[in-house]
């Protein structure tokens, strides 16, 4: 090529980018000159209170405090809202109290005695179980430690407080039908001892719940020792507060009957007629 088409050429491509330098919108200008360009602020850390303060977050989290307030109520209405209507105390040697709603449902079972704090396990949950399930777990707990035997008759004493006679009337017929039920089907005979149907003066009940606390013996045992004492006075509270049920059973009939039954015990067992 010569020099003078080279110098030529450098002046055409020199004229060319003159002309599009200035006749070639700047198109990135224009969009930096529009009104509705903006350039976005770097975020910002905020504080914890800050974003607490937020709407969204103070919604989000009093909707979940209130979700957690209402199943924590749900949860107590269930267990915690039982209304108290009786009182059934159990005596077969081990000895337990347990307080019923207007259901019939466990509200609290309680040991009376020593044995009766081995019948009770505590890794059970006996809160809201029904009487009738209550009932077949005792018998089920008595037969596994031998307490009901089928050698001969076993003997329960059932005792009922409650808010009214109609309640304590159902509960007692309830309590008579389940436990005999459940013996029968652990192939065992259970008779009763009731004390309801003792009909006491307010200074006789005051007197029977002070000895009971006296001799730390259920209300309920304390009726039927008072009752064998008014046939025999010679027999003592503690003498006979060691018995067994089924001795005390035996005894009362003895001494109601004496004359078809042979004589209780011997009579160098030693009696003193105190209390």
């Amino acid at each position: 090529m010569k020099v003078g088409e080279t110098m030529n050429n450098e002046k055409f491509e020199s004229k060319m980018r003159q002309e599009l330098n200035s006749n070639t919108p700047d198109v990135l200008d224009r969009i930096k000159q529009s009104e509705r360009f903006t350039i976005p602020e770097k975020p910002q850390k905020k504080s914890f209170l800050e974003i607490f303060n937020s709407r969204g977050v103070r919604y989000s989290l009093v909707s979940t405090f209130m979700i957690v307030i209402l199943a924590v109520f749900m949860l107590r209405g269930t267990t915690e809202n039982q209304v108290y209507a009786s009182t059934v105390i159990l005596d077969i040697n081990p000895q337990i109290e347990i307080t019923l709603d207007e259901d019939d449902k466990v509200m609290t079972v309680v040991a009376l005695n020593n044995d009766g704090d081995t019948i009770i396990n505590h890794d059970v949950e006996y809160k809201n179980m029904t009487l009738d399930e209550f009932i077949e777990y005792l018998i089920e707990k008595l037969d596994q430690q031998g307490i009901i035997i089928s050698t001969e008759d076993n003997v329960i004493l059932i005792h009922v407080d409650g808010v009214s006679e109609a309640v304590k009337a159902r509960v007692l017929e309830k309590l008579q039908e389940r436990i005999t039920a459940e013996t029968v089907r652990h192939n065992k005979v259970m008779k009763f001892i009731k004390t309801n149907d003792v009909e006491l003066t307010d200074d006789q009940l005051a007197e029977v719940n002070r000895v009971a606390k006296e001799y730390n013996i259920n209300p309920a045992r304390i009726i039927i020792i008072q009752r064998i004492r008014s046939l025999d006075d010679s027999y003592t509270i503690r003498e006979l507060a060691t018995k067994t049920m089924r001795e005390l059973y035996n005894l009362e009939n003895e001494l109601t009957n004496p004359n078809n039954n042979q004589p209780y015990r011997n009579n160098d067992n030693g009696r003193s007629g105190a209390m």
